[in-house]
């Protein structure tokens, strides 16, 4: 059996100095491709970018030093206090959604797995 390691989900000369230092795609790395992506509405654009920069300051961590992963940014959030951030449970609820939304539409067709880390086999020569 070949050894299993562990790959980038994007490709190596796109990845971010914070993704090299994490090893996988940062929240930092999806707040870049959002705002350059011309395709998303301005007014989506907006909500998604303001949401992320939020909830990574609620979190208490710099977008680049948290993976864009749902599975790994599901408890920080589910942890989060609308009471703490100063803002309403609602407003909460909307910034957690737009960010599960722009996390999704960054792995769209960049075929990452849907949960936990890209893995790849080493096939020996």
């Amino acid at each position: 059996m070949g050894n299993l390691t562990l790959e980038l989900a994007v490709d190596p000369p796109q990845a971010s100095k914070a993704a090299a230092l994490i090893g996988e795609p940062s929240l930092s790395d999806v707040l870049e491709a959002i705002a350059a992506d011309p395709a998303i509405d301005t007014f989506k654009r907006r909500h998604w970018l303001s949401s992320i920069r939020r909830i990574a300051e609620g979190i208490g961590r710099p977008p680049g030093s948290l993976p864009a992963r749902l599975t790994a940014l599901r408890h920080p959030i589910a942890r989060l206090s609308a009471a703490q951030m100063r803002i309403e449970q609602k407003t909460l609820a909307n910034h957690r959604s737009n960010v599960i939304a722009a996390v999704n539409y960054f792995f769209a067709g960049r075929g990452g797995p849907q949960r936990g880390a890209l893995l790849k086999q080493r096939i020996p020569l």
